[in-house]
């Protein structure tokens, strides 16, 4: 269903790719954004409100987060399926963005590693992407710019 041309809460906006650069080996850049993610409320207060790893069996990881996008929470779980030192794929299977999907990618790169995120937005998060599209943009690229300054710091 449509609303005045926007998207519904069950639409899926085109997909988003992110990519930017730091100055660390792929695995090493892999490693510390697996170790990044429980650190983010403290890094992040303004951000993230809450991250935490609900379980790690092999290759794949179950986590929760509660982000702050344009003062509104959005609260949800995802499975992480993990491809050491080259790629992890997410997809959101409860709560706000309910079958989001995204891609991070670690490829060696002149001077270091190119992290590149692509997302296939679904759900609520769809709804706002498309309802307020540069704004959300912006908001994507800002969260990509945080994981990277966390890894450029060696906080993890």
């Amino acid at each position: 269903m449509r609303w005045g041309g926007l998207a519904s809460p069950g639409d899926t906006v085109a997909p988003k790719t992110i990519t930017r650069q730091v100055s660390t080996t792929p695995e090493r850049a892999y490693e510390g954004w697996l170790k990044a993610f429980d650190e983010f409320p403290k890094l992040y207060p303004q951000r993230f409100e809450h991250a935490a790893v609900l379980s790690h069996k092999g290759n794949e990881r179950v986590t929760t987060c509660t982000e702050i996008w344009h003062g509104r929470k959005m609260t949800y779980k995802m499975r992480q399926t993990l491809h050491p030192g080259r790629a992890i794929d997410e997809v959101i299977f409860e709560g706000h963005g309910k079958g989001t999907k995204a891609r991070w990618t670690f490829s060696p790169a002149p001077g270091g590693t190119q992290v590149q995120v692509a997302y296939e937005l679904k759900g609520v998060e769809a709804f706002f992407g498309r309802l307020f599209p540069k704004a959300f943009d912006k908001e994507l690229g800002e969260v990509a710019d945080l994981w990277v300054k966390a890894l450029e710091r060696g906080t993890v």
